[in-house]
């Protein structure tokens, strides 16, 4: 029938968006690594600290948008916890550091899996633990 869409097209759809997604790889890495490295050279950096909140926002939406739930908890609890340390005054430090040197490398694993591992990937992953540890080690 005309006008309609059927379930083929929607699947058809779904995988041009996430091929879209993955072949952003570097544009969505490089939102977060250059804040990073502001950071790295100045831990006071505090525009590098909005942008990487900006950066993980945009992860939050970008994820749901294209259907990958994994990356959007990834850019929410990241938000979350980056938001809450700057209202607590919280710098950068070490640890705060080496966790989202985690989380690019958690994005750079999943941008160069298979589709059927990048399916597989979910909050169980070593990655979210470490955010958890961090939120509890800092009572966030």
């Amino acid at each position: 029938m005309h006008g309609q869409t059927n379930n083929a097209d929607i699947t058809d759809l779904k995988k041009q968006l996430a091929n879209f997604f993955i072949e952003s790889k570097q544009e969505i890495i490089n939102r977060v690594t250059i804040p990073l490295n502001k950071i790295k050279n100045n831990p006071k950096d505090l525009q590098g600290f909005d942008e990487l909140i900006n950066a993980y926002h945009s992860l939050k939406g970008v994820g749901t948008t294209y259907g990958f739930d994994v990356i959007s908890i990834l850019g929410k609890e990241m938000e979350f916890l980056l938001k809450s340390l700057k209202i607590s005054g919280f710098g950068s430090n070490t640890a705060l550091i080496n966790l989202i040197d985690l989380t690019v490398a958690f994005l750079n694993n999943f941008f160069d899996s298979t589709e059927s591992k990048r399916l597989l990937m979910d909050k169980n992953h070593p990655v979210f633990e470490k955010i958890q540890k961090f939120k509890t080690t800092n009572r966030i």
